[in-house]
């Protein structure tokens, strides 16, 4: 059925932008690296996640496919970064 399939398109899209999210965080603000490494590692095939960070908040942005959307913040040395769902 449609509904289903829309559903499940919509888990997909929420999972690859939190992927996205929770794992460049994490690779910058708790390894810290540098974006580009970052984005090299973090990038999956296909690439549909595009992220945005902001230094000051210690926070990346990540949208999938335009849609799914998920920030990740970084807490503090010991818990690293979480996920808050907009």
């Amino acid at each position: 059925d449609s509904s289903t399939s829309r559903g499940l398109g919509d888990v997909y899209k929420r999972q690859a932008s939190g992927f996205a999210a929770k794992e460049i965080c994490s690779c910058v603000f708790v390894a810290e690296r540098d974006e580009e490494t970052c984005d090299e590692w973090t990038r999956v095939s296909p690439n549909v996640a595009g992220h945005h960070i902001d230094y000051n908040a210690k926070t990346v942005r990540s949208r999938s496919l335009g849609m799914g959307k998920t920030l990740a913040r970084y807490v503090d040395a010991q818990t690293g970064c979480v996920i808050d769902r907009e």
